[in-house]
């Protein structure tokens, strides 16, 4: 019999994520064949060249949509043995989970795949989190062998809502923040960044409760941002920078006395990491997450409103041995836990390899 080709079969309801990409980059140099299932038209991942992307037409309804996920799985089991299948997110976790559970599909799963689910469920406060949970906890029961993963802020979110423990990826940060020197601009410059609307309007408010006083500090966005926000931004006398490119985004944190981080969501934490590779001390909102990155007083700071990220951050700016100090206890921390080795060492962990072990492109026969 021929041999049939190792595969992982990820299926994503939105493929462009760094996670995603990492993840993908890291598979991809044990050699392994890598196919993936969007649920929706959008934008792929930039690591797309590295899968075998398979569009489908999807139902409008979902238990249409289901029954498309299982079929699909079913071809794809028929042509390949599944070293794993991987769902991204939660909408993918709850079709996917279901479709896994379907009798055509089962018969043809190898007993060995291995089933992971990246539910990206950073909230459990507000009632469509709740529901979601409860939702994912009643698919994601019957498959009580399969890996969850998560950022070190969504798994505690995600260890409460389904009772089970989770694999925990670091941010992966580029080596050239970790690379980069210090420069410090004559001018102090502070850097901020977070998720959403909601860190837009905290740095707006920053922006003018540090202006508002006789020595102005100079405040930039890094990161992207939708076009209301840059608008809102540029309107309070904050500089945007989309921070797509690493080397240019190290540059930046170069010069930068202080990272403001203001985000109430428990995952989206590379920029943050970034800034600590790069030796900027940071100051961020207190949330779970911060303070698994953060320890308060040492390699950071955090803080409770508005007022208490204007004190902390002036006593900051006028100590230059205290941001230096805390800047490199960052750089230290971060390249402690955050390096891409660090994230690659977790993702072969999660997907049961370790890290020296090199599977072959052609090792399963079929059945």
């Amino acid at each position: 019999m021929d041999p049939v080709e190792v595969c992982v079969v990820h299926v994503a309801a939105d493929a462009a994520g760094r996670t995603f990409d990492a993840t993908v980059r890291v598979l991809a140099q044990l050699g392994l064949r890598q196919v993936l299932l969007p649920l929706r038209e959008g934008p792929l991942a930039r690591s797309a060249q590295q899968l075998e992307v398979r569009a489908l037409q999807w139902p409008g309804n979902l238990l249409g949509r289901i029954r498309a996920l299982e079929t699909e799985l079913a071809a794809l089991a028929g042509e390949k043995s599944f070293y794993a299948v991987h769902l991204h997110g939660a909408v993918a976790c709850l079709l996917g989970s279901r479709a896994l559970r379907a009798n055509a599909l089962r018969s043809r799963l190898p007993l060995t795949a291995r089933l992971l689910f990246s539910p990206q469920l950073y909230d459990s406060s507000s009632w469509k989190s709740r529901l979601t949970g409860r939702l994912l906890r009643a698919e994601l029961a019957p498959l009580h062998s399969g890996v969850l993963i998560a950022s070190p802020g969504e798994a505690h979110v995600l260890s409460r809502l389904l009772e089970r423990s989770a694999e925990v990826l670091p941010p992966a940060v580029d080596p050239a923040f970790f690379q980069v020197l210090r420069q410090p601009a004559t001018r102090p410059t502070v850097l901020a960044g977070g998720t959403g609307m909601e860190a837009v309007d905290g740095v707006s408010r920053l922006a003018v409760l540090l202006n508002g006083r006789q020595d102005r500090v100079a405040l930039a966005w890094l990161g992207s941002v939708i076009s209301a926000g840059r608008a809102q931004l540029e309107a309070a006398g904050v500089q945007v920078f989309d921070g797509e490119d690493p080397a240019g985004a190290a540059r930046l944190l170069s010069g930068a006395a202080a990272y403001v981080h203001l985000s109430q969501a428990n995952g989206h934490l590379s920029a943050l990491a970034q800034a600590m590779a790069a030796g900027v001390p940071c100051l961020a909102t207190d949330t779970l997450a911060h303070r698994v990155m953060l320890r308060h007083g040492e390699t950071g700071l955090i803080c409770a409103g508005d007022l208490d990220f204007v004190e902390k951050l002036i006593l900051l700016l006028r100590d230059a041995s205290e941001r230096e100090r805390i800047g490199q206890a960052a750089r230290a921390e971060a390249g402690r836990l955050f390096t891409q080795r660090h994230f690659e060492t977790a993702v072969l962990r999660a997907y049961g390899f370790e890290r020296v072990t090199l599977l072959p492109r052609k090792s399963v026969n079929a059945a």
